[in-house]
């Protein structure tokens, strides 16, 4: 970059009979890949800012898949251990039901013991006080 003289334009007013025409269309624009440097995009592509935003947006696209795997970890953890509440609370109504029950069937047994010593007990006292008359008759 130098610096040049100011461009002078002329107005169109100051020109007689002027008439501005219709825009054509201009020649495209081509690219010589000619030269050391290459094409324009070709060293935008290059560059190192480029490769250091494409560098981190890899870093970040893989940060969001861990942290989605690490979610969905998460939530499959939380459930399990829902789960894992439920089933041993379901545990400890069964177990205390469970003892409740047995509490029942052991009173039950010694209330049968019971009628049964009672029923032994008075067939013994019949017995022996036959045995007793028995010989006292002898």
């Amino acid at each position: 970059g130098q610096l040049t003289a100011p461009v002078l334009r002329t107005r169109m007013a100051d020109k007689p009979h002027t008439r501005v025409s219709k825009a054509s269309p201009g020649s495209p624009v081509i690219f010589s890949s000619g030269g050391s440097s290459g094409s324009p995009l070709k060293d935008f592509l290059d560059s190192p800012q480029t490769r250091q935003v494409a560098t981190y947006q890899r870093m970040v696209e893989e940060r969001n898949v861990q942290t989605r795997m690490l979610r969905t970890e998460l939530e499959n953890e939380k459930m399990e251990r829902r789960f894992m509440s439920e089933e041993a609370t379901r545990l400890k109504k069964d177990k205390h039901k469970l003892e409740d029950e047995k509490e029942a069937l052991k009173q039950e047994l010694r209330d049968k013991m019971a009628v049964h010593e009672v029923s032994d007990s008075s067939l013994n006292e019949g017995e022996l006080s036959q045995k007793y008359h028995q010989v006292l008759n002898e």
